[in-house]
């Protein structure tokens, strides 16, 4: 995903990590995470933050790195998420999360 500036964020399921590379793919920084990225969004307008989607989790950040907060729970009941392998995010208050294991998509609404 590219940001406003021209920022490029890959998902590092591996490492656990997010990186960040300019348009050129010069690397500029990353980001460690205390599970796996499997995927992420970044919102559109002025204000962009970064969703990453994990396994059990969705990462909220902002464009510096910095975790503005996570929510989910592991598990394949409805509100419960598995692994987060795609998502998208047309705005700060609203996700779609593709899960792998439960073969479900999900939309969710942030307060």
């Amino acid at each position: 995903m590219i940001d406003s500036k021209s920022n490029l964020y890959v998902a590092d399921r591996q490492n656990n990590r997010v990186q960040v590379f300019d348009t050129d793919g010069t690397f500029k920084q990353e980001w460690r995470l205390d599970g796996p990225a499997w995927s992420l969004c970044v919102t559109p307008g002025p204000a962009q933050v970064i969703f990453v989607g994990s396994i059990g989790k969705v990462y909220k950040l902002d464009l510096n790195g910095k975790v503005l907060g996570k929510f989910g729970k592991l598990g394949r009941l409805p509100g419960w998420f598995d692994s987060v392998h795609a998502l998208t995010c047309p705005d700060e208050k609203t996700l779609y999360l593709a899960e792998e294991f439960s073969y479900r998509f999900d939309k969710v609404v942030l307060q």
